[in-house]
């Protein structure tokens, strides 16, 4: 986009693929586990901007970037060459850190700045702090709001959780005098509850679902 970016830093809690990756040019999923944080969006082991990034990477070799993700989808392993390597290790930093570390800076930033963020931005914050050396502006892209993660605020702050939605929302609002709470959120509880359905995660009922949605809707039009 043009830019005068020097360097991306990719920064990963515990689920720590990308570091990896990035950092070997080995991606191995063999006798890795997923491990559930407060930091959800990133509890992830196949990313799919991956393929994206080695297909720029690669001059837009698909060939080369399919039998990679062949390679992953049969043996839960791939390997890039040499070249590309050194060209993700020329455009980012990866690096990732404990629940225990985010958890603390999301208390530091709280208690020195009376300012709440989200775990996510923790985690992107204790990275960014490795390897700020103040010689460079650094920025950090905080992409979700803390009040989604009542029970990671809670937990950092040493802070008993209340049971109820509601009363997790106001007790955030109550704690939190600076980056005060959307009126839509507090009211939550006045809103009409729309969707009542629960989906399961079996990738043949998710189907049939998505089968009959379409049928319904066909009938109708």
């Amino acid at each position: 986009m043009g830019l005068p970016l020097d360097k991306l830093i990719c920064a990963s809690n515990e689920n720590k693929i990308l570091t990896d990756f990035l950092n070997t040019g080995i991606y191995d999923l063999r006798d890795r586990a997923l491990k559930l944080s407060y930091s959800a969006a990133i509890d992830i082991l196949k990313p799919s901007n991956v393929e994206r990034l080695l297909y720029y990477v690669t001059g837009g070799n698909t060939t080369l970037v399919k039998s990679w993700f062949d390679s992953l989808n049969q043996h839960n392993f791939f390997q890039v060459d040499e070249a590309t390597k050194e060209k993700l290790k020329k455009e980012f930093i990866a690096d990732y850190c404990k629940e225990s570390e985010s958890l603390k800076v999301l208390k530091k930033i709280y208690k020195e700045k009376n300012y709440l963020v989200d775990p996510h931005t923790a985690v992107a914050k204790v990275i960014a702090d490795r390897y700020n050396d103040k010689t460079k502006v650094m920025l950090i892209a905080s992409t979700a709001h803390y009040a989604k993660f009542p029970e990671a605020i809670f937990e950092a702050l040493n802070i008993k959780c209340p049971d109820n939605l509601k009363d997790k929302l106001l007790a955030l609002q109550k704690i939190n005098s600076r980056n005060k709470l959307h009126s839509e959120l507090i009211n939550i509880d006045k809103k009409p509850i729309i969707h009542k359905n629960e989906i399961s995660t079996d990738l043949d009922e998710l189907k049939d679902l998505i089968y009959d949605k379409l049928k319904e809707f066909h009938h109708k039009n």
